[in-house]
């Protein structure tokens, strides 16, 4: 497929890309060139309507990575304009710039920081989400776009991924699930995190589905059940 990919620039973007090149054309969107693929880079920003429209045209697909940070220091994170400049006004954009364009796969990098504490008890999807901060609560209303984009355009297939901590080589050590360790915080490491978007991107289900995608592997505290289900998608700690 043609893939548009935006946010490819970016931490999730540069551990996502291989598996998504190795099997698919990718162009991407980002406010930088992407390292090896500058030509097929759009230089520009998601909430520039001239810039969304001509990078969408052709695709067949869409994989939404953009954080909502302030320049992709997580530091500003809870920063309130950039949190809602990307992760709403920026998805919402996209997301009716890609479905007028014939786009019917689209897969959107959510977080569980749509919930308020999500490391103090088991959390799955039946569980309401209930952020109020910037960051939280921005993700949280991308999750109601994507809901919305399936009821106006009812042939496409979109995927909402609640992410926690997608981890890349240098960093995957020191967050891998040890049962050992005193607190795992239960990211995902890199090739669970490329398994995971190639499979969402080969869903062809109509409809919005929300899931979340955690590296337990014990499927206790941020359990993986649906993805599974959905996808044919678990953990497997690397």
């Amino acid at each position: 497929m043609n893939v548009l990919v935006i946010g490819g620039a970016g931490y999730v973007g540069a551990i996502v890309r291989p598996a998504l090149e190795t099997v698919h054309g990718c162009r991407y969107l980002d406010l930088r060139p992407v390292p090896g693929a500058e030509d097929r880079t759009f230089v520009g920003d998601v909430n520039d309507p001239a810039v969304v429209r001509e990078a969408v045209q052709g695709q067949d697909a869409l994989v939404y990575l953009a954080m909502g940070t302030n320049n992709g220091d997580r530091r500003t994170v809870q920063d309130i304009d950039a949190a809602f400049n990307v992760n709403v006004r920026g998805l919402y954009r996209t997301l009716a710039a890609a479905l007028e364009a014939g786009v019917r796969r689209i897969c959107v990098a959510s977080s569980l920081s749509v919930y308020r504490h999500c490391h103090r008890s088991a959390i799955d999807e039946s569980c309401a989400a209930d952020a109020w901060e910037p960051y939280g609560l921005s993700k949280r209303v991308g999750e109601f776009l994507c809901q919305a984009a399936a009821q106006q355009c009812p042939d496409a297939t979109l995927v909402a991924l609640r992410l926690i901590l997608p981890r890349n080589e240098a960093d995957w050590p020191q967050y891998r699930f040890d049962p050992a360790k005193e607190r795992n915080v239960f990211a995902l490491g890199p090739r669970d995190t490329r398994e995971l978007f190639r499979k969402a991107l080969e869903l062809d289900r109509p409809g919005c589905h929300i899931v979340q995608a955690s590296g337990d592997i014990t499927n206790e505290r941020l359990p993986n059940h649906r993805v599974r289900e959905l996808l044919g998608w678990s953990p497997q700690n690397h």
